[in-house]
């Protein structure tokens, strides 16, 4: 986690000589596609050499990414001299570590690859699917249904089953350009505890999942099914895997169930899905350090504020806090309706600060209080963040 305020960064950046003088060169690839589930065309630039953490990112923001070819550009003028060469770059993405400037995260955000939820399984059966009606409730119909069982399997011969027969064809097809394959020795290593859970039926395995003990903390990581059920399990969307995990789990004992990693992107489907099961971000580890990036937006277009207004994320607050970012639909009179939605898809997930950004004049932002009071959220102006937008502070009364 990050632990040092924005105060000590900025004091730290400022006291320390060397930061002065010394010229940092980054590696920037551009990079150009069709933005995710539009038809909007949206360039970005990555600045890193970790290139499957390029990927990943490239992947949720574009349909087919398409590199250019990576040039150098120092980090004192990065995002000025990004913007002068590659005029219609509209979004800047570097690899976040402790030794980032405070001139990459200055008016930036930065967002973790993926945030943790966890599920309170300590009440009875009965009163988590009565919670979770339209998560756990209907997952349990549907098992029923469809005369599912589970297995608990440890044995050499089962994780092989798992590993190549399910969870490599699965996240390959899944993720594509994007999936982050780790290898059999890491996801079944001997130096940590693990428990692999089989979707059965009739007998025949069809799914699967890996439930890790990482330092006492059942923690689900990884998926998978075989290709030719893969029709089948996508019906129920993987809830099932999460269902007897659960079973399993609480059957053993377990009163917490970390549900793992997933997008930073909150409206992403596996997001969506953990938010019915009655998941909420895990508060001792609310995200995972590796493949961080420092978001920047270097010019207001209309594809970048149409993307953002569809994909509110998580970010790290400079306090070291999970915040999200929502983005209102840039136009005269917007409709709120679905900035909403997002708020409260945000809420529900155990985001309590919500930051809302939008591209409106004083006039447009008092107009605007009054839709957000009726649906009772309380509106606080903050003031500039950059010259062009503003900043809101909000907080979902629940």
């Amino acid at each position: 986690m990050i632990n040092n305020s924005f105060v000590d960064r900025l004091m730290s950046f400022f006291e320390n000589k060397e930061s002065k003088n010394e010229v940092t060169k980054l590696l920037v690839t551009i990079i150009r596609g069709k933005a995710q589930k539009m038809q909007d065309n949206l360039v970005i630039a990555y600045a890193g050499t970790d290139y499957e953490n390029a990927r990943y990112w490239a992947s949720m923001f574009l349909n087919n990414p398409q590199n250019g070819v990576p040039e150098m550009f120092s980090e004192l003028n990065l995002k000025k001299d990004l913007m002068k060469k590659h005029p219609d770059c509209s979004l800047l993405l570097q690899e976040y570590s402790p030794a980032t400037s405070f001139i990459s995260i200055e008016k930036s955000f930065i967002v973790p690859r993926f945030i943790n939820t966890a599920l309170d399984i300590s009440p009875p059966l009965n009163e988590i699917l009565k919670k979770s009606k339209s998560g756990f409730g209907r997952i349990a119909r549907w098992v029923r249904a469809q005369n599912l069982s589970y297995e608990c399997v440890n044995t050499p011969e089962a994780q092989q089953e798992f590993y190549y027969q399910m969870y490599l064809p699965f996240i390959t097809k899944r993720h594509e350009d994007s999936a982050l394959i780790v290898s059999f020795e890491n996801i079944f290593s001997s130096k940590i505890r693990s428990d692999l859970i089989m979707v059965t039926k009739n007998g025949e395995r069809l799914a699967g999942a890996v439930l890790h003990y990482w330092k006492n903390r059942p923690t689900l990581g990884f998926f998978g099914v075989k290709m030719d059920k893969i029709d089948e399990v996508q019906r129920w969307n993987t809830g099932a895997m999460y269902y007897f995990a659960m079973l399993w789990a609480k059957n053993a004992g377990i009163t917490t169930l970390h549900l793992g990693g997933s997008s930073a992107f909150l409206l992403n489907g596996i997001n969506i899905l953990k938010n019915k099961l009655g998941g909420r971000i895990d508060v001792d580890v609310p995200w995972q350090n590796s493949g961080m990036v420092v978001l920047s937006l270097l010019k207001k277009t209309d594809e970048m504020k149409r993307f953002l207004a569809s994909n509110p994320f998580a970010f790290v607050g400079i306090e070291g806090d999970l915040k999200a970012a929502v983005w209102l639909p840039s136009s005269k009179n917007p409709d709120l309706a679905e900035t909403i939605r997002q708020i409260d898809s945000a809420t529900k997930l155990g985001i309590q600060d919500v930051d809302v950004f939008g591209w409106y004049s004083a006039q447009q932002i008092s107009a605007l209080q009054n839709e957000f009071k009726m649906a009772k959220i309380s509106f606080s102006f903050v003031g500039d963040f950059y010259s062009h937008w503003k900043l809101f502070f909000l907080n979902h009364d629940i």
